[in-house]
């Protein structure tokens, strides 16, 4: 069983909560601007192509401790990333939230960046390339009361971009929160459909 992590938009993890549990998701629980919860590799794609809420779904890989860039760097190369990461293939590192020593997300990014390619340097002699805009390997940090989590982006580009149509245009909102809104709104497909009640769910949402 593996632990994922599913971002939203800020208030709307209740109600993605209920659509990972629709989903088939264990231990599923809100959090902020996420839900947490836990499945087989099966349910990672599952959610992946069916949910209609999250951003991204992450999947957790470690935990540590971590006050320092030392703390950050030692607790980096305590992963065995030849299991995820080979010289052959790109990677990029984001980074979220601060630490009172580690309050710069560039400068985290940058050090769990150096962390993974000295431990490749270092057992195969060779090391992966950074590749901002579409890298193969998607590494997500995030520093939250001295902890750090490692995870990995399962989802690429944000799910809102699914690349099922071929062309798109501007548009007032993302997929995602438009389908939350109509799930907010109460809509059923047994009913006609109003721009009306979607717009007024849009409004209070934004009062939140």
């Amino acid at each position: 069983m593996n632990q994922y992590f599913a971002t939203v938009a800020r208030g709307l993890e209740t109600l993605a909560a209920q659509e990972l549990e629709q989903l088939g998701a264990d231990a599923v629980e809100p959090g902020f601007c996420g839900v947490a919860f836990a499945g087989d590799r099966a349910l990672l794609y599952h959610v992946n192509l069916w949910a209609r809420l999250p951003f991204r779904i992450l999947m957790k890989l470690h935990e540590f401790p971590c006050q320092d860039s030392d703390d950050l760097y030692q607790g980096i190369q305590t992963i065995d990333w030849s299991q995820y990461l080979t010289p052959d293939l790109t990677l990029a590192v984001n980074a979220t939230g601060k630490s009172d020593q580690l309050n710069h997300t560039h400068f985290t990014a940058l050090q769990v960046k150096r962390a993974i390619v000295d431990q490749q340097q270092e057992r195969l002699g060779d090391r992966s390339s950074v590749e901002l805009q579409s890298p193969d390997v998607q590494i997500s940090i995030h520093l939250e009361r001295d902890v750090c989590t490692v995870s990995l982006d399962s989802s690429g580009q944000s799910l809102h971009r699914r690349g099922y149509r071929p062309a798109v245009g501007s548009a007032p909102l993302k997929e995602s929160l438009a389908a939350a809104l109509i799930q907010l709104s109460g809509w059923q497909p047994s009913k006609c459909f109003t721009i009306r009640s979607v717009a007024l769910e849009h409004y209070r949402w934004r009062r939140v």
